[in-house]
């Protein structure tokens, strides 16, 4: 099941993130705190932060919030994709595609006509093909 998060999901969402980043030799250990501070902002949209859920456990996690790009005079009002992260266990059974699928279909539905992606180079381009099926 895939659903928005809630605020009593917040400590296992923060274990989730913790676990899944723990081998990243990229990761700095904080990836947490920054779904601390986004969820914090004006960037936040609450139908944009979305779990994967089996039972009562969560397995993956996704978190779309606004960004503005501006080119001179003209401003656009975009999407961040970062982070999507799936328990280390679970990796490679769908489960992140289904949810960047599923944020996918709410922002174009909410008119978002853009993302942008933040994260680790070698998985950029998997997400980079699902986004371009949507957007």
């Amino acid at each position: 099941m895939i659903r928005k998060e809630r605020l009593e999901d917040f400590h296992q969402i923060d274990e989730l993130i913790t676990a899944a980043f723990k081998e990243d030799k990229h990761s700095d250990g904080t990836e947490q705190l920054l779904v601390n501070r986004i969820r914090n902002s004006e960037a936040y949209r609450n139908d944009l932060a979305l779990l994967y859920q089996e039972q009562d456990k969560i397995l993956g996690y996704i978190l779309l919030s606004e960004i503005m790009v501006k080119d001179h005079s003209l401003s656009h009002l975009g999407l961040s994709l970062a982070p999507v992260v799936v328990l280390p266990s679970h990796q490679n059974l769908g489960i992140g595609s289904a949810l960047i699928e599923k944020a996918h279909e709410v922002a174009s539905r909410l008119g978002y006509t853009f993302v942008v992606l933040i994260g680790h180079e070698n998985y950029l381009p998997k997400i980079w093909i699902s986004v371009g099926r949507k957007f």
